[in-house]
Formats: C-alpha cells, sequence, structure tokens
C-alpha cells in the first residue's frame, strides 16, 4: 500500500483531486464534530473556526454564516458543512492561482511523500514496541505471530484518517498554527 503510494508520488502523478476529496472529508469532520451534540445554540462555532484556521486560512467569519443561514435558529449542520467546504475549495484554488498550477502540483506531492514517510517511520517503531511486548499474547493462549500481523495492518489502517487530515493541512499555504 505505501510503496504503491510512493511510487505514484515519485512518479509525478497529479493528486490534486485526492487533496481536494481530503480537504472536503476533514472540514466534513470537523464540521461533525462540533454540530454532533446538541443544537446550533449549543454549537461552539468559534472553536470550529480556530480549528479550521490550522487547516487553511478560513475567509468568512462565524457571522457571515450565521447572516447568510437566517440566525443561529436556522443553521444545520449540512448548510455550515457546504459553506466550509466551499470556503476550503476557494482558498486552495486563490493559493494555486498565485504560485500557478506547477507548483501546485509539487506542492501536493511533497506534501503526500513527506506525510508517508512521516507515517511509514511512526508505523516502524509502533511494530518494535508490538514486537516487545507480543510474547505476551502467547501467555494467553494467542499466537503471537497472528495477533502481530492483525495488530500491525489495524494500526496502518488507522493511520490513513491521520494521513488525509495531514495532507490536507499541508496542501494549502497561508494557513494560522
Amino acid at each position: 500500500m505505501l510503496y504503491g503510494r510512493r511510487r505514484e508520488v515519485l512518479s509525478g502523478e497529479d493528486f490534486s483531486e485526492e487533496v481536494n476529496t481530503f480537504i472536503d472529508d476533514v472540514v466534513a469532520a470537523y464540521v461533525k464534530g462540533t454540530t454532533v451534540v446538541g443544537s446550533a445554540e449549543d454549537w461552539d462555532l468559534e472553536a470550529l473556526w480556530k480549528d479550521l484556521h490550522t487547516i487553511y486560512p478560513v475567509s468568512v467569519t462565524v457571522d457571515e454564516i450565521l447572516d447568510e443561514a437566517g440566525g443561529v435558529e436556522r443553521i444545520n449542520t449540512a448548510f455550515l458543512e457546504r459553506e466550509l467546504k466551499a470556503d476550503a475549495h476557494v482558498q486552495y484554488e486563490a493559493v494555486e492561482e498565485r504560485i500557478g498550477t506547477d507548483l501546485m502540483r509539487t506542492v501536493e506531492r511533497q506534501v503526500v511523500l513527506q506525510v508517508l514517510d512521516a507515517k511509514w517511520r511512526e508505523h516502524l517503531y509502533e511494530m518494535d514496541y508490538l514486537k516487545e511486548g507480543i510474547g505476551l499474547r502467547a501467555m494467553g493462549q494467542r499466537d503471537p505471530l497472528t495477533e502481530y500481523q492483525r495488530e500491525g495492518y489495524q494500526a496502518l489502517r488507522g493511520d490513513e484518517r491521520w494521513h488525509q487530515g495531514a495532507v490536507a493541512q499541508g496542501a494549502v499555504p497561508g494557513r494560522k498554527a
């Protein structure tokens, strides 16, 4: 999986569509995380904006979104998600327009490569740690090799969500940390 992705990056493939999907997924996850509990009056939109600023330079304000929705009592998750995704894409396209398409594709590839390499190193460290404790599985009447493979695979699959967020964050320069 990782080697194939790395080969794609190094061969110069276009990742813009995938990066746009990552941006959508990450913005949607932040919005859903904020709006999952309670009604719109209970949502901490200022905290959502602060979190989104770590990913991209949000150009709309909370008040603008509330005005467009017709007030806090009329806003819903789908509306908020749609507006913030649109804003993220506008910002992404503005960066691409400013630096040029070729340089943007290079930035995307570099970000994807950096994220893949960092996650691979982290995965190898996790596997070393897992290997140190895998002997305890044998004491619990479980096959250590099977447990090692299963837990290693689960750890690698769990890293995919982190990968999307890291790529989305790195692909849109100009955000506030």
